[in-house]
């Protein structure tokens, strides 16, 4: 946590435990929760039930350390550590590999070589386009960037297995660098669901829910309608990209859907009155792609559905997201009344004048030629 949370002394109804869950249900199906505390003032490492009436699963996702924190960095003391130990290595390495084309890699060779320019950097992924879930004009973009300051892009080029300081292409050539930052493959916090077979889990180990956000099971039981998922955790019908904008449009149905039921005082609420992903709340069956592609402090794309916005205006706008997002997560009335107001201009403008694109990703260059020339 970047910021406080409210006190538990402050708030009688809220209580913040910082712990490790291992089950969500007793032997016998009740909605009991165990977990064990991880706090570095915890007095004991033994395992603490919690009984309820309704559990968010809201756990995330998470990529290999330094992009994530590790195991052992349970605080924002010890992540400080982290960060400052990444620093070093970094500013001591020559060469840096960055695995992985997505957005996490893209703008992570884009900040290393904004801020040093010296070093060699390659970027490797198996795609052929670097971050293949924005329309195709972001990607050649972000490639024309990365080229013009010296970074080796190497697309279509599948991994058989990777180092601290090397990693080694399927065709057996060995390429060697002082870092290597594996950039993919983000992992579902879904530990909790894997051990425990009572959520249905996709594939990607994600946590299969329906429109109501409420977890579907491999088995039936009467825990299971207690139990929502939201954010990169989280698989909904509409399989929508793993954006921050879908993840807290997600919170806020989960949130609402809990408060409903919470209001029956018998608890036996029609599924049928429950809010519905993401219709509910965006007006449409589509939610919007909004973006922000960072590329070096000056630089990047902004993206809303078809519409896209390359050059400086990007990074500003990204500034400005940060900042004032900042402001509303602490309560702050400027940051509350921005949000409040730009979330409901960007689902009101997604339902009429800026669409969703229909089918592939690679629409929108286009409209993005109109925009430079306007």
């Amino acid at each position: 946590m970047a910021q406080p949370l409210p006190a538990s002394s402050k708030a009688q109804n809220f209580q913040r435990i910082q712990g490790k869950v291992t089950s969500l249900v007793d032997s016998n199906n009740n909605k009991i929760l165990t977990y064990t505390p991880t706090s570095q003032h915890a007095t004991s490492q033994t395992a603490k039930n919690i009984k309820y009436d309704y559990v968010v699963l809201a756990t995330g996702a998470t990529y290999t350390a330094p992009i994530s924190p590790t195991p052992q960095e349970l605080t924002l003391e010890y992540r400080l550590k982290g960060w400052q130990a990444a620093h070093q290595c970094l500013e001591k390495a020559k060469t840096v590999i960055v695995l992985g084309g997505g957005a996490v890699g893209v703008e992570l060779a884009a900040e290393i070589v904004d801020h040093y320019p010296d070093k060699q950097v390659t970027l490797l992924d198996g795609q052929w386009s670097l971050v293949p879930i924005f329309p195709k004009y972001v990607g050649d973009y972000a490639l024309r960037w990365l080229e013009q300051r010296g970074v080796q892009v190497k697309l279509g080029q599948s991994l058989q297995s990777w180092t601290n300081t090397s990693c080694t292409l399927q065709d057996g050539t060995v390429l060697q660098a002082d870092m290597v930052y594996v950039c993919f493959g983000s992992k579902p916090n879904s530990d909790i669901a894997q051990h425990q077979p009572l959520c249905a889990l996709t594939n990607q180990q994600t946590v299969v829910v329906d429109d109501t956000l409420q977890v579907q099971g491999v088995n039936h039981t009467c825990a299971l309608s207690s139990i929502f998922a939201c954010g990169d955790v989280a698989s909904p019908p509409t399989h929508d990209e793993k954006q921050a904008f879908q993840a807290e449009i997600q919170g806020k149905v989960a949130a609402r859907n809990v408060l409903k039921l919470l209001s029956n005082k018998n608890n036996n609420s029609n599924k049928d009155e429950l809010y519905r992903y993401p219709e509910d709340i965006a007006g449409s069956s589509k939610m919007p792609l909004v973006f922000v592609l960072s590329l070096g402090r000056y630089d990047g794309v902004l993206g809303f559905n078809t519409l896209l916005v390359p050059g400086s205006m990007a990074a500003i706008a990204k500034w400005l997201l940060e900042y004032t997002k900042v402001l509303h997560m602490k309560g702050m009335l400027l940051g509350q009344l921005i949000w409040k107001l730009g979330d409901a201009v960007v689902l009101f403008l997604s339902r009429t004048l800026v669409l969703p694109a229909s089918g592939s990703s690679s629409g929108g260059f286009e409209q993005q030629k109109r925009l430079k020339a306007a």
